[in-house]
């Protein structure tokens, strides 16, 4: 259970941290900006994706 959890947790990290990156370089800003998409944003849209049947 530990290690499926770790795994999940850094699946979701790495997903979160690529999303932003493409989305800066989508608006053309600076890669070490501060996040333009949040972790609260993307969590929520994970979770509304995975509550409707993903």
């Amino acid at each position: 259970m530990r290690l499926f959890t770790f795994t999940f947790a850094a699946l979701l990290y790495n997903l979160w941290r690529l999303t932003d990156y493409l989305v800066k370089v989508g608006m053309g800003r600076d890669i070490r900006s501060p996040p333009v998409v949040t972790a609260r944003t993307f969590v929520r849209a994970v979770g509304q994706y995975l509550r409707e049947g993903g």
